[in-house]
């Protein structure tokens, strides 16, 4: 019988399991992400941030080790970065009042704070979409939308809809008195941020009682202390309730000792955190030395923070690139009382590398190469059949400080391999620039900073066999991440 029931569980589409009150973070993952963690399936006491938290780690980690064909590749890892971030910071959407049982998604909660998904759509620049999703199916899963423009935005921004379906978090039942604890020790780092600019982090002792609609009263007899009242008004915020619970909201009362992280922790942490991969901070330099390590510092106190950068080479421009790009990093840490410092060495990995290119080579190539058959000379039915390329290999290499990639072919014909070179060596080249502000201009920059060497062989596709082709691996790439049934 339990197999039986198991197995109409699993057949039932989403909105049925939901329905029935689905605890699982994700709808199409579950909860592998803490299973493989942890080494067990998540429990009461396990706080919703960490779930939600754990979940968005596996799924960056699951998405960055699968690549989808497309020359969308460039756009899918910038904004898996940006997922990244998004999961660390830990401040995700909470239900209402919603009606509905069990977990459940929420794109755009009442405080603005965008869902995992939402919040990819909005920082790619298409807030508006985000904002149409959110008005007409706020709380649908990924799979059930059919707002014009997000299939379209999921083909362009390189993802499928089965891969934002596995990113997309569903937010817990009823709070527990265990839950609500973890909750608040998971929120100390961020809430000891804020507060620490109203006054120093002391540790204080703190009541709290959960009420009937779900949420924690919370209150202090240190509450004189600005910052200890500080964080009662914002731990009060940890748990809001809102009665969109599967069955009654169990009240509960303890009290708790609250110990804060010292600031100078969160910034050695906060630091070690940056992510100093070529595609985070952009900081190519202009003709000079090519640095390949970086020296922070950073000086922490009530009125700014200051980063100091120096590289090895030396080479001033980066230095001051990487400074305002960790500044910005570390913008929560702004107005907080008291001195503090912080260091960190770090290695400069060149945008330049044999990996790098033949991932471009390898979706941008046989794309080029369609195209420049496509505009070959049709045969006529007298006259022989013009020469058109079958099978060909792609080279690519770079040169350091050279003005641009070196593009051969190899097994092509005279007016295929015209086509293909300037235009290949273009698309690559689109990969590597990056933005620079001349004055108040920001322009397209370009410098090889090391040297690569890529090459694929392929048979050469018309439009429309390509287009089969890359429609059946899309397929099979989806059916891949399907989680299998059991």
């Amino acid at each position: 019988m339990k197999l039986l029931v198991l197995a109409f569980c699993i057949a039932l589409p989403l909105s049925a399991r939901a329905q029935m009150g689905d605890d699982r973070v994700n709808a199409v993952l579950g909860d592998r992400s803490f299973v493989e963690a942890f080494g067990r399936a998540p429990t009461a006491e396990d706080s919703e941030g960490v779930r939600i938290q754990t979940h968005l780690r596996h799924v960056v980690r699951r998405l960055r080790a699968a690549t989808l064909p497309g020359p969308q590749a460039e756009t899918r890892r910038h904004l898996l970065a940006v997922l990244a971030r998004y999961a660390e910071q830990g401040v995700f959407p909470r239900r209402g009042d919603d009606g509905f049982a069990g977990r459940r998604p929420r794109f755009i909660d009442d405080r603005g704070v965008h869902c995992a998904v939402g919040h990819l759509i909005a920082k790619s620049g298409h807030a508006s979409l985000a904002a149409r999703i959110d008005r007409d199916e706020e709380y649908a899963y990924v799979e059930q939308m059919r707002t014009p423009g997000l299939r379209t935005w999921a083909k362009t921004h390189g993802f499928t809809l089965r891969e934002l379906a596995s990113i997309q978090p569903g937010y817990r039942a009823p709070p527990t008195e265990e839950e609500t604890r973890a909750s608040m020790q998971h929120v100390l780092p961020m809430l000891t941020l804020h507060c620490a600019k109203h006054g120093t982090p002391v540790a204080f002792r703190v009541r709290v009682r959960g009420t009937r609609s779900g949420a924690a009263a919370v209150s202090s007899r240190a509450d004189d202390d600005p910052f200890v009242a500080c964080m009662v008004e914002r731990l009060a915020n940890v748990e809001r309730g809102g009665g969109a619970y599967d069955g009654p909201v169990r009240r509960y009362r303890f009290r708790m000792r609250v110990r804060p992280p010292s600031v100078q922790s969160l910034l050695e942490t906060h630091l070690a955190g940056i992510d100093f991969e070529p595609d985070g901070h952009r900081c190519v330099p202009r003709p000079g030395a090519i640095p390949r390590r970086a020296f922070v510092r950073v000086d922490l106190g009530p009125a700014d923070r200051h980063v100091r950068v120096g590289t090895e080479p030396r080479n001033e421009e980066v230095a001051q690139c990487l400074a305002d790009y960790v500044h910005a990093a570390l913008a929560s840490f702004e107005g907080i009382r008291g001195t503090f410092r912080a260091r960190r060495a770090v290695v400069l990995r060149p945008r330049v590398s044999d990996a790098r290119l033949h991932q471009h080579l390898r979706y941008l190539g046989p794309e080029v190469a369609t195209a420049c058959v496509h505009e070959l000379p049709e045969p006529v039915s007298e006259g022989p059949e013009p020469a058109r390329p079958r099978s060909v290999l792609l080279r690519v290499v770079a040169h350091p400080d050279e003005d641009a990639l070196r593009v051969e072919v190899e097994g092509g014909v005279p007016g295929f391999d015209a086509c293909v070179v300037p235009r290949l060596r273009e698309r690559m080249q689109e990969g590597l620039r990056v933005p620079r502000r001349r004055g108040d201009q920001t322009e397209p920059y370009l410098r090889l900073d090391a040297a690569g060497r890529a090459e694929t062989r392929f048979q050469v596709e018309t439009a429309s066999q390509r287009e089969a082709r890359l429609e059946e691996e899309r397929r099979r790439f989806e059916e891949a991440q399907a989680p299998p049934h059991i």
